[in-house]
C-alpha cells in the first residue's frame, strides 16, 4: 500500500508541474533566458558554498594547529625521533603527555612514495632540464612541424617529416 501512495503522490506532483508549466507557455514567454538566470543563481550559489566550505575548513585546520603548537614545540615537531600521540584530550582521560616528532611519520610515507612513483613510471631527474627533455621528446612535433629541443631552442622541419630520435 505504501508503494502504491507514492506513486499516486508522484503522479499528481507531475500533474501539478505539467499544468504549471502549460499555464506558463505563452508566445512572448522566454523560456530560455528564465532557465539560464536560474542556472546561474544555481551555480552561483553551488561555488558559494564551495567556497565557503573550503575557507571553514582551511580555517578549523589553522586554529586546531595553533592549539596544538601551544602545546608541543614546531622544533619537537618536525625534528622529534618518536611518535607516540597517545595524550589526553578531555579532563576525564587517561593518557599519556605523547610524543609528537614526525620523523618517523616521514621515514614510513617515505617508502610508499619511491614505489608509487616507480609504477607511475616516473623518474626521479637528476636535472630539471631532464625532466623538460623527457616531455618534449614525448610530446612530438609541435604546431606547424615545429620540435621544441631540450636545451629550449626550437627547429622547423617540414610539416609531415619525422626526425629519428638522437
Amino acid at each position: 500500500m505504501r508503494g502504491a501512495d507514492a506513486r499516486g503522490t508522484a503522479f499528481a506532483v507531475g500533474i501539478a508541474a505539467l499544468s504549471f508549466s502549460l499555464h506558463r507557455l505563452r508566445p512572448d514567454f522566454r523560456a530560455r533566458n528564465f532557465v539560464e538566470r536560474a542556472l546561474e543563481r544555481g551555480f552561483m550559489v553551488a561555488s558559494t558554498v564551495a567556497v565557503l566550505t573550503t575557507i571553514g575548513i582551511f580555517l578549523s585546520v589553522l586554529f586546531e594547529a595553533l592549539r596544538f603548537f601551544q602545546q608541543v614545540s614546531v622544533f619537537e615537531f618536525l625534528f622529534g625521533l618518536s611518535w607516540s600521540p597517545q595524550t589526553a584530550i578531555r579532563a576525564d582521560q587517561v593518557g599519556s603527555s605523547g610524543a609528537f616528532g614526525a620523523v618517523p611519520l616521514f621515514a614510513g610515507t617515505a617508502p610508499v612514495r619511491v614505489r608509487a612513483a616507480a609504477s607511475a613510471g616516473v623518474d626521479a631527474p637528476a636535472h630539471p632540464r631532464t625532466f623538460q627533455a623527457a616531455a618534449l621528446a614525448a610530446r612530438g612535433p609541435g604546431p606547424a612541424g615545429i620540435r621544441l629541443r631540450a636545451v629550449g631552442t626550437a627547429h622547423r622541419e617540414p610539416f609531415g617529416a619525422v626526425r629519428a630520435a638522437a
